[in-house]
């Protein structure tokens, strides 16, 4: 005859010591998002103070997902253009990184183009 077996009650799960965790709060961004073509120009060609020190806006690096936010389309999207070659890009260590100059060209053109 089989044996047979016989299944155990789990414990009830035990609550987490110290403090509940929060969820983090999303990322601020480094520069304001615009809301017009003319807010964009300006923020493009005002110079950036770090600190100290003034960063001309030509060579200004924004992440993926603040070009992505910045031209009000989804990572993906802006990944493909990438891609492409339509927006260059550059790759420091394991990060993309979009320069504002090259954002603006390709801004211009997309708006030539319509």
């Amino acid at each position: 005859m089989p044996a047979t077996r016989t299944r155990q009650a789990k414990a009830p799960a035990k609550p987490a010591k110290g403090k509940p965790r929060q969820a983090k709060a999303p990322a601020k961004p480094l520069i304001p998002i615009p809301e017009t073509p003319r807010e964009l120009e300006a923020l493009l060609s005002a110079p950036v103070r770090l600190g100290n020190a003034v960063v001309d806006p030509a060579v200004q690096l924004l992440t993926v997902d603040e070009a992505a936010r910045l031209l009000r389309v989804g990572r993906a999207f802006l990944y493909t253009v990438l891609q492409r070659g339509e927006l260059p890009s550059y790759k420091i260590g394991a990060a993309r990184r979009i320069s504002l100059a090259a954002l603006q060209a390709y801004i211009t053109s997309c708006a030539g183009a319509a």
